[in-house]
């Protein structure tokens, strides 16, 4: 199984500080702003391998001549990249990225449960009487989440008391491209927006993005 993605902060408004960027032009994995981490172990949890490759599908989505490939073999489970840790509390965030799911991504797979992305605490790991109850559908410090399931991409919001999901249809073949802007506050001022290929698909105000004693 593997996906391309690519990662790009690009067109943001004027003085905007840009606190991570990767677009994979450089043939590697390395970022142009900040600080890029693969976590690809071997053995059952780990496995899966994180390159640039030449993109395979150059459309309106993504004209990018690199991107970044996430490969996992069967039996293995995992191949993770991710950015350096960014303090939330009391910010704006803007996060923007694209999937290009191949026309044979799902050909003879069993997927009940895909992460393709998280936002979480730090250090997430751990489950403990603080993170538990405060965490939707349970703990390891998983704010927000994107999974594939049933043929949907579906984004949960995981701050207790406010849980929410929002399905997108997955298309295969062709690049789509998603921007989510949060407030992140242990308040309930906060607010999400969430755009898919420049359209705003959902959005949520009056929650709390952060649980309260983040």
């Amino acid at each position: 199984m593997s996906a391309a993605l690519l990662i790009t902060v690009v067109a943001l408004p004027a003085g905007a500080e840009v606190l991570y960027h990767v677009d994979f032009e450089d043939g590697t994995t390395n970022a142009s702003v900040g600080t890029s981490t693969t976590e690809t172990a071997a053995g059952s949890n780990g496995g899966g391998t994180i390159d640039a490759v030449p993109n395979p599908i150059s459309d309106s989505g993504n004209s990018s001549a690199y991107v970044g490939r996430c490969s996992i073999p069967q039996g293995y489970r995992r191949a993770e990249f991710s950015s350096q840790r960014l303090p939330t509390q009391g910010q704006v965030r803007r996060y923007r990225w694209s999937y290009l799911l191949l026309d044979d991504f799902f050909g003879g797979a069993d997927i009940n449960w895909l992460v393709n992305a998280q936002w979480k605490t730090w250090p997430c790991e751990v489950c403990n009487s603080t993170y538990d109850p405060a965490i939707c559908g349970g703990c390891a410090g998983i704010f927000d989440d994107v999974r594939i399931q049933e043929g949907n991409w579906d984004f949960w919001y995981r701050a207790e008391p406010n849980c929410f999901e929002h399905s997108q249809p997955v298309t295969t073949g062709q690049w789509v491209r998603f921007e989510m802007l949060v407030y992140w506050t242990t308040e309930f001022d906060g607010y999400v927006r969430l755009w898919r290929d420049g359209v705003l698909v959902y959005s949520l105000d009056d929650i709390r993005t952060l649980f309260t004693s983040f």
